[in-house]
């Protein structure tokens, strides 16, 4: 009966395990929603909201929405950013 639950206990570590590390690399992995310069900036605003919102990102040189911000360390304009995580390196 022994050997049945360590076998349990050790496909249930090696489970949670991949699946860590399938979230923290698709954390990494993934485009936290950049600004590109190329595209419209009506396509970059929240549904409802007039276009009449935006702000002027003097690092970028070009206009976003007001929720966006410019990242230091990706010396990139964000949408929606609340902060650069240095433990995936990515914003959030």
């Amino acid at each position: 009966a022994s050997s049945i639950a360590q076998w349990l206990h050790c496909s249930f570590y090696l489970l949670l395990t991949m699946g860590q590390l399938s979230h923290y690399f698709t954390c990494f992995a993934s485009n936290p929603g950049y600004l590109n310069a190329g595209r419209s900036i009506v396509q970059h605003r929240i549904p409802g909201t007039p276009t009449s919102e935006l702000s002027y990102c003097r690092i970028c040189r070009m206009a976003r929405p007001v929720r966006a911000h410019h990242c230091g360390r990706c010396n990139r304009c964000v949408l929606r950013m609340d902060h650069h995580c240095l433990w995936v390196d990515n914003c959030a």
